[in-house]
């Protein structure tokens, strides 16, 4: 074969085997098998094919086996597409959360098979040190940071926020040791509604028997924290933590945003899971999938950095007295009040009020009648009937499914 007419073909072996069988048609099988050094079977193999098939008999055939007994099911792989594209879920999480009868590795396989992979916003690591081990020593809910979150750089929310109402700005606060986080919402960031959320949690602490004394709230040296003011004894955000309440508060080191790296962190995991997956029909419909997340975040959620345990473990696993009713503190809106409440989904911000009456159970059957298949028609969600509990340590946990993320609820 010509160098040149080699270098020009697409597939290589195929011109070679097409010269090899011309050649052995015209000088024979052996004087084939000495040209090219190869043995006589081989031409024989290639001749028998090109008499058969023609010159389709020289393309290269497929080696896939035709089983796989290891293979993922098609239904199990069904179903991961399906989780994936609804949760944004890790395949980790998809095999705990969404009960996958498959293996991490062959999740993700299956998720860069159907191009399922996200798009890593991630700075370049810098290796830094490890500090779990510490984080998991502290006291549970005595060591809290605090940011603000502006919503508007986030698409799928932007339009909502814009045509419903929606509140602009979250205020986080996450306790370190076991990772809960706390949300609140305003239409302004300002040092008043800063206050006002971090004065409501401190009393919640007080009122589930946590000492303020021993509560330290952390922040950055934004404006809405009193960060550029000089004297905190009189006014500000500061004089409400420690002068009003009773707690403490630390600035991180001005341009450190490292300091805050757990309440930074969850804004990042919020997003992913929750604004860009959900849309609302109303701003109770906002608050009451916001509550749904927030419980099934503080409840149910398993955060793999603790140890593969939700913050409620920590804290039954720990006995240092702390009332599970802690994580049912609901998120807040701050602004101009709703007009109107959203009939058709009687879950979410009402969970708590159930706890309080003592009837919970018996209100969510009959709310569960209320929420039937014929009646979840006129309504975005509905609450599915009660599914067998799946981890030990509290009874009465529900399923909640929404039109795009799976959460969970607690009723006491």
């Amino acid at each position: 074969m010509r160098y040149y007419s080699m270098i020009r073909s697409e597939d290589h072996r195929f011109s070679i085997r097409l010269d090899m069988v011309l050649y052995a048609k015209k000088h024979g099988i052996r004087a084939a098998a000495r040209h090219y050094g190869t043995h006589r079977n081989t031409i024989r193999k290639w001749v028998r094919r090109y008499e058969q098939e023609g010159k389709a008999g020289l393309e290269e055939l497929s080696r896939t086996p035709n089983s796989c007994p290891h293979q993922t099911p098609w239904q199990t792989e069904r179903k991961i597409v399906e989780m994936r594209q609804q949760t944004g879920f890790s395949a980790r999480r998809l095999k705990d959360e969404c009960d996958i009868n498959a293996g991490v590795d062959a999740i993700n396989r299956v998720i860069r098979k159907h191009g399922l992979t996200r798009k890593s916003r991630r700075k370049p690591h810098r290796k830094s040190r490890d500090l779990r081990a510490q984080k998991m020593a502290l006291q549970p809910m005595t060591h809290f940071q605090m940011d603000t979150k502006d919503l508007c750089d986030i698409p799928n929310y932007f339009s909502l926020m814009h045509h419903l109402g929606l509140p602009r700005y979250q205020f986080t606060i996450r306790d370190v040791c076991t990772g809960a986080q706390f949300l609140s919402f305003g239409s302004e960031n300002t040092t008043h509604h800063a206050a006002l959320i971090a004065k409501r949690f401190l009393e919640h602490l007080e009122t589930n028997a946590v000492r303020l004394a021993d509560v330290v709230i952390q922040t950055d040296n934004g404006s809405e924290y009193s960060g550029n003011r000089q004297d905190h004894s009189t006014t500000g955000f500061v004089h409400c933590i420690e002068q009003e309440c009773g707690a403490n508060h630390n600035y991180i080191p001005p341009g450190k945003p490292n300091y805050n790296a757990d309440v930074e962190s969850v804004h990042n995991t919020i997003e992913s899971e929750f604004y860009d997956r959900e849309r609302f029909v109303s701003p109770d419909d906002f608050l009451a999938a916001i509550t749904r997340y927030q419980f099934y975040y503080n409840l149910a959620r398993y955060n793999y950095s603790k140890g593969r345990k939700a913050p409620l473990d920590i804290v039954l696993e720990r006995e240092c007295g702390i009332h599970p009713r802690i994580f049912l503190l609901p998120p807040m809106v701050l602004g101009k009040p709703p007009k109107h409440r959203c009939e058709t989904n009687p879950v979410g911000h009402d969970v708590p009020a159930l706890a309080e009456t003592g009837h919970g159970a018996q209100e969510m059957q009959h709310r569960n009648a209320a929420c039937s298949p014929e009646a979840a028609q006129e309504g975005p969600r509905r609450l599915h009937s009660p599914a067998p509990v799946r981890r030990s340590g509290i009874s009465g946990y529900r399923y909640v499914s929404l039109t795009s993320g799976i959460y969970r609820a607690i009723i006491p």
